[in-house]
């Protein structure tokens, strides 16, 4: 029988520091090598861990769950800066299918008359995503329906428009 209290357990656990900082950038980078290799569903914390030269426990006191491991490895910008065939990728499977939809629904509506003639489709397909990454990361939330129905309302259909008024005469 332990003769540890649970309060001295509970002491010891607080005490362990916490994945962070260039440890935390070699653990990320790791998943990401596994993810790439094996894919989501065949993911374990055990190959992370091999990978990383961690225990699982160090992972699993950072990331609860498989998929927040794979949320903080995908979302780190500093690592798809440095590996260009994953920012390659990201970009190829997941934004530009999104890009062209959103550019094919910019152009219909230009059709119809509902984004002026002179709006920059390339500009009008940045704003949307541009505002919500910025505010999750501001706020540390994605931001919710009324909010997207706030930044569409007050900056993107304005922006549709597009037509600048003349400047006025320097006579």
């Amino acid at each position: 029988m332990s003769t540890t209290s649970a309060s001295t357990t509970d002491t010891a656990h607080a005490s362990r520091p916490r994945v962070a900082g260039d440890r935390e950038v070699e653990i990320l980078e790791a998943a990401i090598d596994v993810l790439r290799e094996s894919g989501y569903d065949r993911l374990t914390f055990d190959a992370v861990a091999t990978a990383a030269r961690a225990s699982k426990a160090t992972l699993y006191r950072r990331w609860p769950h498989k998929r927040d491991l794979v949320i903080d490895a995908v979302g780190l910008l500093p690592v798809i800066h440095r590996e260009p065939e994953l920012a390659r990728g990201i970009h190829e499977r997941f934004l530009a299918p999104k890009i062209e939809a959103t550019r094919t629904i910019f152009e219909h509506a230009r059709q119809r008359g509902e984004v002026g003639a002179d709006a920059d489709l390339d500009t009008l397909l940045m704003i949307l995503p541009s505002l919500s990454i910025h505010e999750a990361l501001l706020s540390g939330r994605r931001p919710g329906p009324d909010r997207i129905a706030e930044f569409v309302d007050s900056v993107v259909l304005p922006a549709c428009a597009a037509t600048l008024a003349p400047a006025p005469s320097t006579r």
